[in-house]
């Protein structure tokens, strides 16, 4: 877990086991861009058999989620697979994300101005 205070984290342990997924790694790393702002990274000692040993950097760039700071954008690499819905924990990520996005908290409060646009025909 990089920030424990974002809304997005919120209420989501420091580590906890994910669904067997498919991960993705990122060049450059997205921490190089002043407006990313990573929420959650996978542990590298805990890469699935036949990647760990590929991937050897300190910082390795598989980020799972980062929000960019200039936009209401939220990015998740995860959501592969037949058993990603299984985790209570990384369901109430899921929640979380999508009441960030519409500017509410868990309550249903608004938490910010949204935007609305109103399509007419």
């Amino acid at each position: 877990m990089d920030d424990t205070d974002s809304p997005v984290t919120r209420g989501i342990p420091k580590t906890y086991v994910s669904p067997t997924n498919e991960w993705y790694s990122w060049r450059p790393s997205p921490r190089l861009d002043k407006n990313v702002h990573v929420l959650l990274t996978l542990d590298a000692t805990q890469y699935p058999l036949g990647i760990r040993k590929l991937i050897t950097e300190k910082d390795p760039d598989v980020r799972w989620v980062w929000t960019n700071t200039r936009f209401n954008m939220l990015y998740t690499n995860m959501g592969h697979g037949d058993k990603i819905f299984t985790s209570p924990v990384q369901n109430r990520l899921f929640e979380n994300g999508i009441l960030w996005l519409l500017g509410k908290t868990s309550r249903g409060e608004l938490t910010r101005p949204v935007a609305v646009a109103q399509v007419t025909h």
